[in-house]
């Protein structure tokens, strides 16, 4: 669909935008409507009416997100009439909207409908059906192993699973929201709290009213989103709806982060284990949970857990967050991590703070699973409900050890209102995974052992708007020291410059100059996070553009001032002349990597790095199984490099097309949901790569 362009004249649109999005995040859907219809009657017809249009599409302004029926009706249908009404074109994206609300409407409702249904009920009971519902789903998930083949195209079984669990975290979170909306504002009439079990024909009940919507809600958003990113066509029979994608490479450029993101987590896990393993030394041994648990009645357990047992659980636990802890610094770049602060907390005390929470969490699971094979039977909690005072003898001496510092009950109370889902209204249990009702807390065993926290700790603070000062420094001081090791002549700082131009000022600086053989390659450095979002990719679409601009005006400033700049580079006038200038923009994301935007192209950290180790590899489990080189062996050689830069290993080799091609299928309600290119992988045979490894797989299984 094309990225959004955003020019100086264009600021005001984008602080009206960003207006509408606050109202319609704050529930005054009337207003946001008010202040659109404004912006679009101002803007239409004018030389920024293109761009508003696309705004619209990527804010999903046609669209139902919200969970609430109500956007639909009071703001939804007058934008897609709005945009009928001025002509703006596009009428197939506007009836895929009108298609999709029927069915997030739909979902919303059935998902209200069950909660009414529970409004009889003590708040406790129906947060028991709620969770316990989800978590033996989980839980199936958590125990999904895959066959050989997924284990060759692990990439493709783990996004399917975490798909799943996006999905179920998603309809929980938009359940736990709605009840904690209802006991606020006193629906539930219940006076005595009951506990059922999960085999009971109560839960059985619910949970049969649940497994749709768990299935529907994350695939409706995902679709939702899709739509509004790429141009789709629809096609709608009594059976199913099929959307295809018209450009193949803009779809790949959405999809593509999300596939290499999953490589990086298993490649980042193999390189971070060796420095794990020598960070800690002490021996471990396997918690005896015969005495961990405590039966309390038939079917359920109590944990019992003394400083000593709970320490050797925290072993194991410890060594994870270590090495995430290491996976956000050199991934990151943020070397500042222990000395930020956020909500009076100092981060790296909220970070441990979370793994403390986690290894109490694991300890419940590892319980759950002894008590099942030993009892045989399933237990009455598939998830840990504790007191707030149990949480703090367990976890205050952990937690002083690790940080030296002295933590009272009342800290305690504090860290867990950090991480209480909804606290500043974040509604997002990944983010915020700490269900509290009085003084009882719900730890679910599965989200932290399925959350990849490393990420979802970084975009939290970034929601909370802490500053991480030294992150681009930092980030380019390190690359200028990489490319350096791989025989670049590199200017060892940021280079700025200011000079007059036919009367005009003109200044800036360029993060990257590194020269090899006779080519000058200049880039601008970007350390952004991976966007979770469309905003999220608005923002990193903007910074793209933006250090383009930068790396365009540094090239013009080496052409109007070779003396200059061959002085301070350390070079002969004479020798920058038969320099070929490339310019280049480096992110520290997926996101927009493989563009080339006015011939510059836009590069990630992963991509050099690969490029440097020379070579791609597929493995089954930790065994290399086949390999080829992305470059000459020997010294890195610089039309190589440049090459690299407009067409990286991963399109260049098609290491991704298996997955690329893959269509997505989902029944929501009385339909069939498909999504994915026109034409599925069989017309679309990947390169050499995936072809030898599936052929060397079914070599070892014969």
């Amino acid at each position: 669909m094309g990225d959004i362009i955003f020019t100086k004249g264009m600021m005001d649109m984008q602080g009206a935008l960003n207006q509408v999005q606050e109202l319609l995040e704050s529930g005054d859907y009337n207003n946001a409507w008010k202040q659109l219809k404004k912006l679009i009657n101002e803007l239409a017809g004018s030389s920024e009416e293109g761009e508003l249009k696309k705004a619209v599409r990527r804010y999903k302004f046609m669209l139902n997100l919200s969970r609430d029926i109500n956007l639909t009706n009071i703001f939804c249908n007058r934008v897609m009439r709005k945009w009928e009404e001025l002509a703006w074109g596009d009428e197939e994206y506007v009836e895929q909207c009108r298609l999709l609300n029927r069915y997030i409407d739909k979902i919303s409702n059935d998902r209200k409908q069950v909660i009414r249904e529970m409004h009889e009920m003590h708040p406790l009971t129906a947060q028991h059906i709620i969770i316990s519902v989800f978590e033996h789903f989980h839980q199936q998930l958590v125990h999904t192993s895959p066959d050989d083949f997924e284990r060759l195209l692990y990439l493709h079984f783990t996004f399917g699973l975490e798909t799943n669990y996006e999905s179920s975290i998603s309809a929980l979170s938009a359940m736990l929201r709605d009840w904690k909306e209802d006991v606020r504002i006193g629906r539930f009439k219940g006076k005595e709290v009951k506990v059922y079990h999960f085999e009971d024909e109560i839960i059985v009940e619910f949970s049969q009213k649940l497994m749709p919507i768990i299935r529907s809600i994350h695939f409706l958003d995902w679709i939702a989103n899709e739509v509004s990113q790429h141009t789709t066509t629809m096609e709608v029979t009594d059976s199913e709806v099929k959307l295809f994608y018209r450009d193949f490479q803009e779809y790949r450029k959405y999809m593509l982060p999300m596939f290499r993101d999953q490589t990086r987590k298993q490649n980042t896990q193999r390189k971070l284990h060796l420095l794990v393993a020598e960070r800690f030394s002490w021996s471990k041994r396997e918690l005896d949970y015969e005495k961990v648990i405590k039966d309390s009645g038939d079917r359920h357990f109590s944990l019992k857990i003394d400083d000593v047992e709970f320490f050797e659980a925290y072993k194991y636990i410890a060594e994870i967050s270590y090495q995430s802890y290491l996976k956000i610094k050199i991934e990151m770049y943020i070397m500042n991590f222990d000395e930020l602060k956020c909500r009076g907390f100092n981060v790296l005390a909220l970070y441990f703070f979370y793994y403390s929470l986690m290894a109490v969490a694991f300890i419940y699971f590892m319980a759950t699973r002894h008590y099942e094979d030993t009892r045989e039977k399933l237990p009455l909690f598939p998830y840990l409900r504790i007191s707030k005072n149990d949480i703090g003898k367990m976890l205050i001496p952990v937690l002083a050890m690790i940080t030296k510092q002295e933590f009272s009950q009342k800290d305690i109370d504090n860290l867990l209102a950090f991480y209480e889902f909804g606290s500043d209204k974040l509604f997002d249990m990944y983010l915020k995974p700490v269900i509290i009702f009085g003084d009882e807390v719900v730890l679910v065993p599965s989200l932290f052992m399925m959350n990849d926290f490393p990420r979802t700790f970084l975009h939290l603070l970034n929601k909370l708007n802490v500053n991480f000062e030294e992150r681009g420094d930092t980030y380019e001081v390190c690359m200028r020291e990489r490319f350096m090791q791989n025989g670049f002549m590199v200017f060892t700082d940021k280079f700025p410059y200011n000079y007059n131009y036919e009367g005009n000022m003109q200044s800036g600086d360029i993060d990257i100059i590194a020269r090899l053989g006779n080519y000058l390659f200049v880039g601008e450095a970007k350390n952004k996070f991976e966007p979770l979002d469309s905003k999220g990719q608005i923002n990193v679409d903007r910074t793209i553009r933006k250090a383009v601009k930068q790396a365009k005006n540094f090239v013009k400033y080496i052409e109007r001032n070779p003396q200059e700049f061959s002085q301070r580079f350390g070079i002969s006038t004479e020798e920058l002349t038969t320099l070929t200038i490339q310019p280049f923009v480096l992110v520290n994301c997926f996101y927009g990597s493989g563009q080339v935007i006015d011939n510059i192209p836009i590069v990630d950290t992963s991509t050099i790095e690969k490029y440097f180790d020379g070579e791609i590899r597929v493995y089954y489990g930790d065994k290399v199984i086949t390999s080829h080189l992305i470059r000459s062996e020997g010294p890195i050689r610089p039309q190589e490099f440049r090459d690299n830069l407009y067409s990286p290993y991963f399109i260049d080799h098609d290491v991704y097309n298996f997955s690329l091609q893959s269509r997505h299928v989902e029944i929501i309600d009385d339909k069939k949901f498909m999504i994915g290119p026109e034409n599925d992988h069989d017309h679309f045979p990947s390169k050499y790569l995936l072809s030898e490894a599936i052929a060397h797989i079914q070599e070892i299984s014969e």
